[in-house]
């Protein structure tokens, strides 16, 4: 099923002229649902259809280390 049809039938776009989707826009989880990613962050990325968790990758240089500071 299409999103939109052409009114006049006929017209070919060149591979070039073709815009992709940015990666990332859009998470499909494994039940089928697919969420915006703005929208999954909102909701601390639980998919609010269907209540499915999604993995999230850690970064670390989001982490804090302790420090020796403490000891």
């Amino acid at each position: 099923m299409s999103w939109f049809k052409r009114k006049t039938k006929g017209i070919t776009t060149t591979t070039e002229e073709k815009k992709d989707t940015p990666k990332g826009l859009w998470y499909k989880s494994p039940t089928g649902k697919i969420i915006d990613t703005e929208e999954l962050e909102k909701n601390f990325y639980v998919s609010p259809e269907d209540g499915y968790h999604v993995r999230i990758a850690v970064s670390y240089t989001h982490l804090t280390l302790p420090t020796s500071d403490l000891v």
